[in-house]
């Protein structure tokens, strides 16, 4: 329908042309939310020593220089402290109150 309101039946629609479609993009960002495709990120490799929120081992750093880090995407995409409705498909989380598209610092489904 947002599809239809903003461009009609006959007009194309480009990349360029989301910002237009606040809706259509809050639905297409949270079937990424709900259904991710990934339960971990890609596979990343520690630059330094790393101490996390204040948690290390002893004498030693959390994640030494060199660890393999991945990042488990299910623990963030399902986090009640993050998300209003974690299991339900609810394309409002993506809208500001007064329904423009907005992006989401803890949405990374593909990160």
């Amino acid at each position: 329908k947002e599809i239809e309101d903003v461009f009609g039946l006959s007009e194309s629609i480009s990349y360029q042309d989301q910002k237009k479609l606040p809706y259509t993009s809050a639905v297409i960002h949270e079937m990424q939310h709900v259904k991710y495709a990934l339960f971990f990120g890609a596979p990343r490799k520690s630059k330094k020593n790393v101490n996390m929120r204040g948690y290390h081992r002893k004498m030693s750093s959390l994640f030494l220089q060199g660890s393999f880090i991945i990042p488990d995407l299910h623990s963030v995409l399902l986090d009640p402290e993050q998300w209003e409705t974690p299991t339900e498909f609810n394309p409002n989380h993506f809208l500001d109150k007064d329904g423009k598209f907005m992006e989401r610092e803890d949405f990374c489904p593909l990160e």
